[in-house]
């Protein structure tokens, strides 16, 4: 609060700091490079990357997790049972760091290791290959003041592999970004949800061309989009 001016990640930063008297100006979360999606799956794939919560303790309240890998899990496993063909991998954390974590879902992933895939912790460059590749990568968060006031670098990092996400509605995601790119989906409601994720896997492959194609373009998050404003913002700042 005693900066003459404050470069914010979300609006919620740029509220608080100017009802501090501070000028701010927003801008999210920058990739300097796009690139085009290169998956052609014969069975939709999705990817999660990160770790969602402290590694080798068992989570006892899932507000203070960061990522809800848990609800993506449990509402993909019911989708295949329901007959959908999916494919899940996981990125950043084993199958038994998980089960540390969530000790109660080993009956979900019973019988599910074709298709809900632990990989652990890999190289970064590793990662963005198979994010280019997915269909889809997924990120469900809780919605609270972090994750409000935060911004998901997640979603810009598989936006610019030009790959959709299928996400909840926090941050100013909503502001930057919309159906042509994402599928939000609601959390708070666990049938809601599941049915919200089986809409995004039964999704046609002209949807799906479509909606990489969008986030191979977007503009949303390169430098350059920023340029002007920035110059304007820390020019009105020395004055």
């Amino acid at each position: 609060p005693k900066s003459d001016g404050i470069i914010s990640i979300s609006s919620y930063l740029s509220n608080y700091y100017q009802g501090k008297g501070c000028q701010t100006v927003v801008i999210p979360p920058i990739v300097s490079e796009y690139q085009e999606n290169k998956g052609r799956n014969a069975i939709k794939t999705i990817v999660y990357a990160g770790i969602p919560f402290r590694l080798g303790r068992r989570v006892k309240n899932t507000d203070e997790v960061k990522d809800r890998l848990d609800l993506a899990i449990r509402g993909i496993a019911e989708i295949i049972r329901r007959g959908g063909n999916v494919v899940f991998d996981i990125y950043g954390v084993t199958k038994e760091q998980y089960l540390t974590a969530y000790p109660v879902d080993k009956y979900i992933l019973s019988g599910m290791d074709n298709n809900i895939r632990f990989h652990g912790k890999v190289a970064m460059k590793t990662v963005q290959k198979a994010i280019n590749l997915a269909d889809f990568t997924i990120l469900l968060r809780n919605k609270n003041r972090a994750t409000m006031a935060g911004f998901p670098t997640k979603v810009v990092e598989s936006i610019s592999c030009g790959t959709p996400v299928i996400t909840t509605r926090t941050s100013d995601l909503d502001e930057y970004l919309g159906s042509k790119e994402v599928f939000f989906i609601d959390i708070s409601d666990e049938k809601e949800m599941i049915d919200d994720l089986e809409q995004a896997m039964g999704c046609n492959m002209e949807l799906l061309q479509s909606m990489k194609r969008n986030c191979a373009i977007n503009k949303q998050f390169c430098p350059e989009t920023y340029e002007s404003v920035l110059y304007n913002f820390v020019k009105g700042v020395k004055k």
